[in-house]
């Protein structure tokens, strides 16, 4: 997992990640605008991953499975 310092983000900032995400919506991303937006997923999957362990297992035995 990657760490990224307090108040930072992956690709540089917020607004470049949502940059990236209106550029792929106009039709107009760029290799860069698709590599940003693949990295940002990936730097949060620990937490992700940490929180979905969570709710499974306070679910566990709910859901009739």
């Amino acid at each position: 997992m990657t760490n990224f310092p307090k108040g930072s983000y992956p690709s540089g900032s917020k607004s470049r990640v949502n940059r990236a995400g209106d550029n792929v919506r106009a039709g107009r991303a760029t290799q860069e605008d698709l590599h940003v937006i693949d990295e940002w997923p990936a730097a949060h999957r620990g937490v992700l991953n940490t929180f979905q362990a969570i709710l499974r297992g306070r679910t566990k035995g709910t859901m009739g499975i």
